[in-house]
C-alpha cells in the first residue's frame, strides 16, 4: 500500500524492522457481541504531515488459507466488486482531529509534539465503493455502515464496529507507525431467511513509514495484513 500526493500506495512484503507487531488474544476467543468498543472513542492518530487528500494504490500480494472466506470478508470491508487480486485506486482524506473534538497528538520526526490526523473512513469507503450510502461520523469513529449495488445487479450491507483496538502512535524514531483493530462484520444472510443477520470477525492490521518517490516526492509505504475468524455463539475463534 502507498499513499501519495497523486503518488501511489501498495502492499508489499515486510522488510526486516517493518514487522508489525503482534497483539495478543485478539481475535481467538475475542466477544464479539459486546459493545463496549475498543476502550477508547479516539481513532487512530497519523501523522499531520497527512492532513488532506492523498491518493492511494492497493494491492493483494498474498492469501493464505480459504480464499472464498477472505475475498468475502475482503469485499465487506469495503472492497468493490471483482477480481480481489485487482489493483485498487482511489483518493483518502485525513482530518485534523482538533475538527472532531479530539485533539491527539503525536510526536514529529524532530521530537516535538503536533496534533495529529484522522482518516476519514466514510469518504475511504465512499471512494472504494464508488458511491455507496455510508453512515460514519468522526466523533464515534468506531462504528460505520454502508449499503450498495454492484454493476452486475447484486448489493451488500452492512455494519462494521471495532471491537478491540492497539495502537503504535508515530514517533521521532523514524520507525513507523501502525494499528490492529478487531472488526465485528454484521450483514444480513440474503439466503431468503428474512432478516437474520450473519456475523463475521476480522482482524485488520496497518503499519506504515515515510519515504520518497524516485523523483523525490513523498509518500507513504503501507502493509495490511488481514485475517477472518469463525464467529460461534458471539465467540470469534
Amino acid at each position: 500500500m502507498w499513499l501519495g500526493r497523486p503518488v501511489a500506495c501498495r502492499s508489499l512484503t515486510a522488510p526486516p524492522g517493518f514487522e508489525p507487531p503482534r497483539v495478543a488474544g485478539i481475535g481467538g476467543g475475542a466477544d464479539m457481541l459486546t459493545d463496549a468498543g475498543p476502550g477508547t472513542a479516539n481513532d487512530v492518530a497519523y501523522p499531520p504531515f497527512l492532513n488532506g487528500t492523498w491518493l492511494c494504490e492497493r494491492r493483494v500480494f498474498s492469501i493464505e488459507g480459504d480464499t472464498a472466506q477472505a475475498e468475502g470478508a475482503w469485499h465487506l470491508l469495503g472492497a468493490p466488486e471483482g477480481n480481489i487480486r485487482q489493483a485498487e485506486q482511489y483518493e483518502v482524506r485525513f482530518i485534523d482531529t482538533r475538527q472532531v473534538g479530539s485533539s491527539q497528538v503525536v510526536t514529529g520526526l524532530d521530537g516535538r509534539r503536533y496534533f495529529g490526523v484522522v482518516l476519514d473512513r466514510g469518504a475511504e469507503l465512499d471512494a472504494r465503493t464508488r458511491g455507496a450510502t455510508v453512515k460514519w461520523d468522526a466523533r464515534t469513529p468506531n462504528k460505520l455502515s454502508y449499503a450498495r449495488k454492484f454493476e452486475s445487479g447484486a448489493g451488500s450491507a452492512a455494519d462494521l464496529t471495532v471491537v478491540q483496538r492497539s495502537v503504535e502512535l508515530p514517533n521521532s524514531d523514524s520507525k513507523g507507525w501502525g494499528f490492529n483493530e478487531l472488526i465485528r462484520i454484521t450483514t444480513n444472510s440474503g439466503a431468503g431467511f428474512g432478516n437474520l443477520k450473519i456475523t463475521y470477525a476480522s482482524r485488520v492490521q496497518r503499519r506504515f513509514r515515510r519515504g520518497l518517490t524516485e523523483s523525490g516526492e513523498r509518500l507513504v509505504e503501507g502493509l495490511e495484513i488481514m485475517k477472518t475468524y469463525r464467529v460461534l455463539d458471539g465467540v470469534a475463534g
